[in-house]
């Protein structure tokens, strides 16, 4: 039994969920240097109780709450991140679509999977790059190209010709613009 909290350790950073000695077990930004824990600087931001940390369905309950509790990212930004089969766009670093898959996930469909990339992969998401669109062997949904268009919209540059060339490929015409030639 551990006592388990969500704490944030600057306004730039999302809550992380751990036990009361620093174990890490969700961070959406990667590991965390629980050094910093020892010099405080954080702040609780939830109490989850004392929780039998080793029992599976008390544990997944508590990931599933975190997930509702500080939900992902969601809306167009100028950014890689996650697209899904009905245009929502979770946005993320180009480093962080593993990580951000698990948090997502729960999020969305609030079930624990053991490998949630594969998952998205089966139910139609697209992982969106920097410079490209990954869709696992399957064409988009008229909802992943409507926001595949909003983010070319928004695109900077590179990024910008990259999402029209991959718009432009499929011989896409919405909205009556060539984004190629835009």
């Amino acid at each position: 039994m551990r006592r388990v909290i969500a704490l944030q350790l600057n306004e730039w950073t999302r809550p992380c969920l751990m036990t009361e000695k620093g174990r890490r077990y969700y961070h959406e930004l990667g590991p965390i240097n629980v050094g910093i824990l020892d010099q405080g600087g954080y702040t609780v931001v939830k109490e989850y109780g004392i929780v039998d940390t080793a029992s599976r369905p008390a544990w997944e309950k508590i990931l599933i709450q975190f997930a509702r509790d500080f939900p992902p990212r969601e809306g167009i930004a100028d950014s890689p991140g996650w697209l899904g089969p009905g245009g929502r766009f979770f946005p993320c670093r180009s480093w962080e679509h593993d990580t951000v898959a698990d948090l997502v996930y729960r999020y969305v469909y609030r079930q624990i999977v053991p490998n949630p990339v594969r998952e998205f992969e089966k139910r139609g998401w697209y992982r969106v790059y920097a410079h490209f669109v990954a869709g696992y062997d399957r064409e988009p949904t008229q909802k992943q190209l409507d926001t595949i268009y909003d983010l070319y919209l928004i695109a900077a540059d590179e990024r910008k010709r990259r999402l029209g060339e991959y718009l432009e490929n499929r011989s896409i015409k919405m909205r009556g613009e060539s984004y190629a030639e835009s």
